[in-house]
């Protein structure tokens, strides 16, 4: 089980320990590493995009908020391939049984 967090609209240091405590409560308690994917910074065009409903990525893309998500798709995009490519590679191997088949005759058959 792999998994990650995205911090949304983190406005200072402080913000950005979040990350941290949840990891390590998940860790003490459930036992599940859990990484952090990435961190949008709180940004004032991403606020009011999303107040108005504007279409953010699209049409606000030289703020700090929407750089910040285009780096995190980009991280689940390669995490992505590199797990498809993992798949391929297993699916593409020859199966190897478990244990090695000895075909049993019955006695006084003649082979």
């Amino acid at each position: 089980l792999n998994i990650n967090i995205i911090l949304n609209m983190v406005r200072g240091p402080k913000q950005k320990e979040v990350a941290n405590i949840v990891s390590t409560v998940a860790q003490n308690y459930l036992s599940l590493p859990i990484e952090t994917l990435g961190i949008v910074q709180y940004d004032k065009v991403l606020a009011m995009s999303v107040n108005n409903m504007a279409k953010f990525l699209t049409e606000k893309r030289e703020s700090i908020s929407n750089m910040c998500f285009y780096d995190i798709a980009g991280k689940i995009i390669r995490t992505t391939l590199n797990m498809n490519n993992k798949y391929n590679q297993d699916i593409t191997e020859p199966a190897k049984p478990e244990v090695e088949f000895n075909p049993v005759t019955p006695s006084g058959a003649s082979t």
